[in-house]
Protein backbone atom coordinates (compact mmCIF):
# COMPACT_ATOMS: atom_id res chain seq x y z
CA UNK A 1 0.00 0.00 0.00
CA UNK A 2 1.09 3.91 -0.98
CA UNK A 3 1.09 6.33 0.97
CA UNK A 4 -1.18 9.33 -1.05
CA UNK A 5 -1.34 12.11 1.49
CA UNK A 6 0.64 12.92 4.80
CA UNK A 7 0.11 15.64 7.75
CA UNK A 8 3.04 16.21 8.78
CA UNK A 9 3.76 18.13 12.07
CA UNK A 10 0.92 16.86 14.04
CA UNK A 11 1.99 13.99 15.70
CA UNK A 12 0.89 14.16 19.84
CA UNK A 13 -0.44 17.54 19.27
CA UNK A 14 -4.36 17.23 18.42
CA UNK A 15 -6.90 14.20 17.95
CA UNK A 16 -6.98 12.70 14.67
CA UNK A 17 -10.12 13.57 13.28
CA UNK A 18 -8.94 17.22 14.47
CA UNK A 19 -5.92 17.10 11.83
CA UNK A 20 -8.40 15.82 8.81
CA UNK A 21 -10.72 18.66 9.80
CA UNK A 22 -7.97 21.27 9.86
CA UNK A 23 -6.60 19.57 6.37
CA UNK A 24 -10.15 20.05 4.91
CA UNK A 25 -10.80 23.50 5.62
CA UNK A 26 -7.75 24.25 3.61
CA UNK A 27 -6.75 22.52 0.30
CA UNK A 28 -7.39 19.37 1.45
CA UNK A 29 -10.49 17.31 -0.88
CA UNK A 30 -11.76 13.77 -0.11
CA UNK A 31 -12.60 12.73 -4.29
CA UNK A 32 -15.74 12.20 -5.23
CA UNK A 33 -17.23 8.57 -4.55
CA UNK A 34 -14.32 8.51 -2.33
CA UNK A 35 -13.92 7.75 1.59
CA UNK A 36 -11.37 6.80 4.58
CA UNK A 37 -11.17 3.83 6.70
CA UNK A 38 -11.73 5.86 9.66
CA UNK A 39 -11.54 4.59 13.49
CA UNK A 40 -14.29 5.14 16.35
CA UNK A 41 -12.42 8.74 17.25
CA UNK A 42 -14.15 10.27 14.07
CA UNK A 43 -17.95 10.92 12.87
CA UNK A 44 -19.63 9.07 10.27
CA UNK A 45 -19.32 11.63 7.10
CA UNK A 46 -19.46 10.65 3.41
CA UNK A 47 -15.38 11.26 3.85
CA UNK A 48 -14.88 8.80 6.79
CA UNK A 49 -16.25 5.38 6.92
CA UNK A 50 -16.27 3.90 10.55
CA UNK A 51 -17.06 0.78 12.45
CA UNK A 52 -20.77 0.70 14.12
CA UNK A 53 -20.19 1.87 17.68
CA UNK A 54 -21.71 -0.73 20.42
CA UNK A 55 -21.10 -3.68 17.84
CA UNK A 56 -17.98 -5.93 18.34
CA UNK A 57 -14.70 -5.12 16.50
CA UNK A 58 -13.99 -8.26 15.40
CA UNK A 59 -10.55 -9.07 13.51
CA UNK A 60 -9.47 -11.66 11.67
CA UNK A 61 -8.67 -14.32 14.68
CA UNK A 62 -12.56 -14.06 15.20
CA UNK A 63 -12.93 -15.29 12.09
CA UNK A 64 -10.21 -18.22 11.81
CA UNK A 65 -11.85 -19.54 15.17
CA UNK A 66 -14.87 -20.07 13.14
CA UNK A 67 -16.82 -17.15 15.11
CA UNK A 68 -19.25 -16.06 11.73
CA UNK A 69 -20.72 -12.21 12.17
CA UNK A 70 -24.36 -12.99 13.11
CA UNK A 71 -25.26 -9.51 11.83
CA UNK A 72 -24.77 -6.75 9.36
CA UNK A 73 -23.39 -4.93 11.25
CA UNK A 74 -20.81 -7.68 12.70
CA UNK A 75 -20.12 -8.35 9.46
CA UNK A 76 -19.15 -4.86 8.59
CA UNK A 77 -16.73 -4.45 11.54
CA UNK A 78 -15.12 -7.17 10.76
CA UNK A 79 -14.16 -6.27 7.41
CA UNK A 80 -13.68 -2.46 8.34
CA UNK A 81 -11.22 -4.28 10.68
CA UNK A 82 -9.47 -6.21 8.14
CA UNK A 83 -8.65 -3.24 5.61
CA UNK A 84 -7.75 -1.08 8.79
CA UNK A 85 -4.92 -3.63 9.55
CA UNK A 86 -4.23 -3.54 5.98
CA UNK A 87 -3.40 0.89 6.80
CA UNK A 88 -1.65 -0.33 10.53
CA UNK A 89 0.62 -2.66 8.41
CA UNK A 90 1.48 -0.57 5.95
CA UNK A 91 3.05 1.91 9.06
CA UNK A 92 4.15 -0.72 10.50
CA UNK A 93 6.16 -2.04 7.58
CA UNK A 94 7.32 1.85 7.07
CA UNK A 95 8.64 2.30 10.40
CA UNK A 96 10.91 -1.16 10.47
CA UNK A 97 11.84 -0.41 6.77
CA UNK A 98 13.18 3.27 7.98
CA UNK A 99 13.91 2.66 11.70
CA UNK A 100 14.94 6.73 11.96
CA UNK A 101 11.30 6.72 12.21
CA UNK A 102 10.66 5.20 15.89
CA UNK A 103 13.49 6.91 17.47
CA UNK A 104 13.78 10.72 19.01
CA UNK A 105 15.80 12.60 16.64
CA UNK A 106 17.75 16.15 17.22
CA UNK A 107 17.51 17.78 13.89
CA UNK A 108 15.00 20.84 13.67
CA UNK A 109 11.42 20.56 13.29
CA UNK A 110 11.59 21.23 9.80
CA UNK A 111 14.17 18.50 8.95
CA UNK A 112 11.89 15.55 10.88
CA UNK A 113 9.10 16.97 8.68
CA UNK A 114 11.28 16.68 5.33
CA UNK A 115 12.79 13.39 6.49
CA UNK A 116 9.65 12.06 7.35
CA UNK A 117 7.87 13.23 3.69
CA UNK A 118 11.22 12.02 1.93
CA UNK A 119 10.71 8.48 3.27
CA UNK A 120 7.29 8.10 2.49
CA UNK A 121 8.24 9.04 -1.29
CA UNK A 122 10.64 6.46 -0.85
CA UNK A 123 8.31 4.02 0.16
CA UNK A 124 6.21 4.69 -2.53
CA UNK A 125 9.20 4.25 -4.95
CA UNK A 126 10.40 0.89 -3.30
CA UNK A 127 6.79 -0.57 -3.92
CA UNK A 128 6.11 0.30 -7.40
CA UNK A 129 9.80 -0.73 -8.43
CA UNK A 130 9.76 -4.54 -6.62
CA UNK A 131 8.40 -7.27 -7.15
CA UNK A 132 7.14 -7.47 -3.50
CA UNK A 133 3.87 -5.63 -2.46
CA UNK A 134 5.76 -4.26 0.39
CA UNK A 135 9.01 -3.93 -1.35
CA UNK A 136 10.47 -5.91 1.01
CA UNK A 137 10.09 -8.64 2.68
CA UNK A 138 9.09 -7.76 6.81
CA UNK A 139 7.78 -10.15 9.41
CA UNK A 140 3.67 -9.68 9.42
CA UNK A 141 3.36 -10.37 13.06
CA UNK A 142 5.53 -7.82 14.45
CA UNK A 143 4.70 -4.75 12.43
CA UNK A 144 3.41 -2.89 15.00
CA UNK A 145 -1.17 -3.89 13.68
CA UNK A 146 -3.59 -3.45 16.33
CA UNK A 147 -4.43 -6.76 17.95
CA UNK A 148 -7.27 -5.52 20.25
CA UNK A 149 -10.58 -7.19 19.97
CA UNK A 150 -12.00 -4.82 21.96
CA UNK A 151 -15.93 -3.78 21.76
CA UNK A 152 -16.15 0.12 20.62
CA UNK A 153 -17.76 2.19 23.39
CA UNK A 154 -21.24 4.04 22.44
CA UNK A 155 -21.13 7.12 20.83
CA UNK A 156 -21.29 9.83 23.48
CA UNK A 157 -21.86 13.28 21.88
CA UNK A 158 -23.52 16.93 22.40
CA UNK A 159 -27.32 17.80 21.16
CA UNK A 160 -26.85 17.62 17.42
CA UNK A 161 -28.80 20.55 15.52
CA UNK A 162 -31.54 19.82 12.93
CA UNK A 163 -29.34 19.59 9.86
CA UNK A 164 -26.47 17.60 11.91
CA UNK A 165 -29.37 15.04 12.68
CA UNK A 166 -30.62 14.54 9.00
CA UNK A 167 -26.77 14.99 7.51
CA UNK A 168 -26.23 11.98 9.97
CA UNK A 169 -29.31 9.98 9.14
CA UNK A 170 -28.42 10.14 5.63
CA UNK A 171 -24.08 8.73 6.46
CA UNK A 172 -26.28 6.15 8.62
CA UNK A 173 -28.36 5.18 5.78
CA UNK A 174 -25.16 4.84 3.42
CA UNK A 175 -23.20 2.93 6.10
CA UNK A 176 -26.26 0.45 6.48
CA UNK A 177 -27.05 0.08 2.70
CA UNK A 178 -23.43 -0.69 2.34
CA UNK A 179 -23.63 -3.20 5.32
CA UNK A 180 -26.62 -4.81 3.54
CA UNK A 181 -24.96 -5.31 0.49
CA UNK A 182 -22.08 -6.85 2.04
CA UNK A 183 -24.66 -9.19 4.24
CA UNK A 184 -26.45 -10.09 1.59
CA UNK A 185 -23.53 -11.06 -0.60
CA UNK A 186 -21.85 -13.38 2.54
CA UNK A 187 -25.32 -15.02 3.04
CA UNK A 188 -25.42 -16.25 -0.73
CA UNK A 189 -22.17 -17.07 -0.48
CA UNK A 190 -22.78 -18.96 2.26
CA UNK A 191 -26.03 -20.44 1.03
CA UNK A 192 -23.73 -21.80 -2.45
CA UNK A 193 -21.32 -23.28 -0.07
CA UNK A 194 -23.85 -25.09 1.98
CA UNK A 195 -23.30 -23.19 5.26
CA UNK A 196 -26.20 -21.54 5.64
Amino acid sequence: MKFTCLMVGWEGLAHDARVLGSALSEDFHIPQRSFYLADAGYALTRGTLVPYRGVRYHLRENAQAGKRPKTKEELFNLRHSMMRNVVERTFGTWKKRFPILVHPLEYSLKTQRDLVLALAVLHNMIIEHTCEPTGFVIDPGKDGAPTGEDDLPPEEEEEPTHSQRRERARNNAWRDQMAQDMWTQYQEYLQSLGRL
